[in-house]
């Protein structure tokens, strides 16, 4: 229990910045990769029996779930006095979290889609190189990591359970939804001197200090373009193939008649 209360900043300051609890697709790693595929796909095949007011309970619970989640973590660094303004929830996957509490209230079909396209990505990333690496695994900020991220992967994934289907000309919300929170985060990233949404500083996170490996630390955020253009192509390309199947099965369907 030594450790479980500490934050980053404790233990690297303890046990030196390249400390990792665990190496990337390690026995640890692969445990909590597993574990998070079986709840999401459980709680999909749940979802998808409920009716829709039951459906939307589960939606409203998952956010609250999320939300008691961050609210838990900052309410220990401010007890144990580790807070400082990196913990503010301004980092893309905590963002999410206001998204997510739109949506559950409103059932916009624009934060369905922002969700879609970037909470879900951004999270899947976020396990795959996890950040919580440097956080020992009985540790609780690693445990809220973990579980935060599930939770936001299990939201959009109910979405698509339930029915929701992106469509290719809305991906211009979720880009104008980037712009809009990446534009004035990058300028208080420098007032606060602090690195959300890794659009300040390379390091801390094993993607963006790749791009800097590339491009250098003057040009890393370059190698953010070629990636949101893949990974849009690639959440939006099936839809976009069915919807035209969809419309040329209608067109066929009309001459027909």
């Amino acid at each position: 229990m030594e450790d479980f209360w500490k934050s980053v900043q404790t233990i690297q300051a303890e046990r030196g910045a390249d400390y990792r609890a665990f190496p990337l697709f390690g026995a640890v790693h692969w445990a909590e990769l597993l574990g998070a595929i079986a709840i999401v796909v459980l709680c999909a095949m749940i979802y998808r029996r409920c009716r829709e007011v039951t459906r939307q309970q589960i939606l409203r619970a998952v956010f609250v779930l999320m939300l008691a989640d961050e609210l838990m973590k900052q309410a220990v660094l401010l007890y144990t006095g580790q807070w400082n303004v990196t913990y503010l929830p301004l980092h893309l996957c905590s963002i999410n979290i206001f998204v997510c509490w739109y949506d559950a209230v409103h059932q916009s079909h624009r934060s369905k889609e922002i969700l879609y396209a970037i909470c879900l990505p951004g999270a899947v990333v976020a396990m795959l190189s996890p950040s919580w690496q440097r956080l020992p695994v009985w540790n609780l900020l690693h445990l809220h990591s973990y579980s935060i991220h599930v939770l936001l992967i299990l939201y959009p994934v109910l979405l698509l359970a339930g029915g929701f289907r992106p469509q290719v000309h809305h991906i211009r919300w979720v880009l104008a939804f980037l712009c809009a929170t990446a534009t004035p985060i990058f300028f208080l990233n420098r007032m606060l001197k602090t690195n959300f949404f890794f659009l300040n500083d390379p390091q801390g996170n094993a993607i963006t200090a790749f791009f800097a490996h590339c491009l250098g630390e003057r040009f890393y955020l370059m190698g953010f373009l070629p990636v949101l253009a893949a990974i849009l192509s690639l959440l939006y390309l099936p839809w976009y193939r069915a919807e035209r199947h969809q419309r040329m099965t209608c067109a066929r369907n009309q001459v027909a008649v």
